[in-house]
């Protein structure tokens, strides 16, 4: 059995793969959390991967009420 050290530990993650489609246009990414991510932490990281590969922007369009 390999003893993996404290150090490499905190070290692993776990990969994910990933897809946003619109509008029939697929943007397929890969990206890395730390074991035991929040689903907030992985939903960030997914956005984070995806927006290197997209271009994101937006514009404000008035106020909310």
């Amino acid at each position: 059995m390999t003893q993996i050290s404290m150090q490499d530990k905190q070290s692993l993650g776990v990969c994910f793969a990933g897809y946003c489609e619109v509008d029939g246009a697929r943007v397929e990414v890969e990206f890395e959390v730390p074991v035991g991510a929040s689903q907030e932490q992985i939903d960030a990281a997914f956005l984070g991967a995806l927006a290197q590969k997209a271009t994101i922007d937006y514009l404000a369009i008035g106020e909310a009420r």
